[in-house]
C-alpha cells in the first residue's frame, strides 16, 4: 500500500497545473498538503474559511454553489473523483463568494493542509510561489488565445495577477517574466527597437560572506533604487540574483553609452557603510549593452548574450561598460 505522501505526490501529479513541475517544488507541495475524509455535505471551502486552497478528488463528488437568493443556492459545478479545483483561489484570483461541499462521502488531497494559508505559505516559499502564479498565468493566457473569449485579460484581477507575476518580491523592480511576457507586446505595439542595458556588481558577493545575506539584501535594495532611478521611466528589470537591467526603448548608441557609464559612476558612488558595519566598501559594476528586436526570443538572446559579455570582462577586472555586436 503506497504512504501517505507517495499518495499526495500521485494526486498532485493529476493536476494539470502541476503536470512536469520540478521535484523539488512537489516535494514542497506534498509536505504541506494532507489528505481529508469527508461525509456527505461537509464543507470543502466556503466563504472567509481558509479559502484559498487547491483540491483535487480521489474518490466522491463535490458540488460548487452560490446562494442567488435568500435559502437558494444555485449550483456553479460538479467535480467527480480525478478532478482538481480551487487553483485560481491559491494565488487570490477567484471570486470567494462560494460554497464547496460534497455530494457523497468523499476522500480528497488539499493544499495547503487545514488552518494553514497559502498567501503565508508562499511568502516563506517565494520561489514556490512564483512557480505557481507563472504556471497560471501561462494557463489563463493559453485557455484566451485558444477560446478567444473565456476571460478578459483587461479585467481587474487579471490585471492584478499580471502585476504580482512580473513584479521581483525583494526589490519591486520588474522580472524576467515581465521580459518573455510583457516587454515584446509593448515593443511591437510601439514599434520601437530597444537596447538591453544590462549591470551586475562586480563585488556584491563579498558583502554577503563578509556582512551576511540580510546585509546583502539590502544592498540589493539601494541597487535597485538606484537602476530604478537610472532608468526613469523606462522598463527596469531584476533579471536574476544581482544582475539588473534597464531596457532602453529608441535610444542613440551614444545616448546609451553615456547612460551606461553614468550607472556604473552611480554605484561605486554609493553608500553602503549602514549595512557593512561602518567599514568603508566600494561596490563597482560591468555593464553590457545590446540591440535587441521585438520577440521574446531576441530579447532573451540580447540578454544571455549581455550578462555572458560582462562575466568575461569582470574575468578581465570590471568596472566598465562594452556594446555587444
Amino acid at each position: 500500500m503506497p504512504s501517505t505522501e507517495d499518495r499526495i505526490r500521485r494526486l498532485l501529479r493529476r493536476v494539470p497545473l502541476l503536470q512536469s513541475i520540478g521535484p523539488n517544488f512537489l516535494k514542497d507541495l506534498a509536505l504541506n498538503s494532507e489528505i481529508r475524509e469527508l461525509g456527505e455535505g461537509d464543507v470543502v471551502m466556503a466563504p472567509g474559511f481558509f479559502n484559498r486552497r487547491l483540491s483535487i478528488i480521489e474518490s466522491g463528488s463535490v458540488l460548487v454553489v452560490e446562494e442567488d437568493r435568500p435559502g437558494h443556492e444555485r449550483v456553479l459545478a460538479s467535480y467527480v473523483a480525478g478532478d482538481s479545483f480551487g487553483e485560481l483561489d491559491l494565488i487570490g484570483g477567484a471570486d470567494e463568494g462560494y460554497t464547496a461541499r460534497t455530494a457523497e462521502k468523499s476522500v480528497l488531497c488539499s493544499f495547503p493542509k487545514a488552518q494553514s494559508s497559502a498567501e503565508e505559505l508562499f511568502a516563506g516559499n517565494p520561489a514556490l510561489g512564483a512557480e505557481i502564479a507563472e504556471r497560471m498565468l501561462r494557463a489563463i493566457s493559453d485557455r484566451t488565445r485558444s477560446a478567444n473569449s473565456l476571460v478578459s485579460e483587461k479585467a481587474p484581477w487579471i490585471e492584478g495577477l499580471k502585476e504580482q507575476i512580473m513584479t521581483d518580491k525583494l526589490t519591486g523592480l520588474q522580472n524576467r517574466t515581465y521580459l518573455r511576457e510583457e516587454l515584446p507586446g509593448r515593443l511591437e505595439h510601439s514599434g520601437s527597437k530597444a537596447t538591453i542595458l544590462m549591470v551586475k556588481p562586480d563585488n556584491f558577493k563579498l558583502v554577503n560572506d563578509a556582512y551576511g545575506h540580510d546585509s546583502g539584501d539590502s544592498v540589493l535594495g539601494i541597487l535597485a533604487t538606484t537602476v530604478r532611478a537610472a532608468a526613469n521611466e523606462e522598463s527596469c528589470v531584476r533579471f536574476k540574483g544581482d544582475v539588473f537591467c534597464i531596457v532602453l526603448e529608441d535610444s542613440e548608441h551614444a545616448v546609451a553609452s553615456r547612460r551606461a557609464g553614468e550607472l556604473i559612476e552611480s554605484i561605486r558612488g554609493l553608500d553602503i557603510t549602514p549595512f557593512t558595519k561602518g567599514e568603508e566598501f566600494t561596490l563597482t559594476a560591468t555593464a553590457a549593452l545590446s540591440r535587441t528586436e521585438s520577440t521574446s526570443q531576441e530579447i532573451g538572446d540580447a540578454c544571455d548574450a549581455a550578462l555572458s559579455r560582462i562575466m568575461e570582462i569582470r574575468e578581465e577586472g570590471g568596472d566598465r561598460y562594452e556594446w555587444i555586436g
